[in-house]
């Protein structure tokens, strides 16, 4: 909740920050869930603030811990990879993990994930 309230100020090094605590408390509670979340959001910091590299290896890691998780979850990591790389204009990745994306679409009703249309948005 800290790393949100300061990125909605903001704040985004404090938001950093605050998500690095979080995800050390995850690993001592070996939660690879919120662990995979922490990642999420630092990624969408870092993308924030243009830098592109921290940001894709924060969704990678993200999408790492999402290994086993359900669609819904692993989806959000793909979805950061797809549009860093689009930022970036390195279209042979991000038409790799469009595809990826896309893949998982095809699990999901369009009710339940506004990924399913985002991925529609980017073919």
């Amino acid at each position: 909740m800290i790393g949100t309230s300061f990125q909605l100020a903001n704040e985004f090094e404090d938001a950093i920050e605050s998500y690095h605590f979080a995800e050390i408390t995850a690993l001592n509670m070996s939660a690879s869930d919120i662990h995979a979340i922490c990642r999420q959001n630092i990624g969408e910091l870092y993308s924030i603030q243009r830098k592109s590299d921290q940001a894709i290896d924060s969704y990678l890691k993200s999408y790492e811990l999402h290994n086993i998780s359900p669609i819904l979850k692993k989806i959000m990591p793909v979805s950061g990879l797809m549009k860093e790389y689009y930022t970036n204009r390195d279209l042979r990745n991000a038409k790799k993990w469009l595809e990826a994306g896309l893949d998982l679409t095809t699990q999901l009703d369009p009710f339940d994930s506004i990924y399913v249309y985002e991925f529609e948005v980017y073919t």
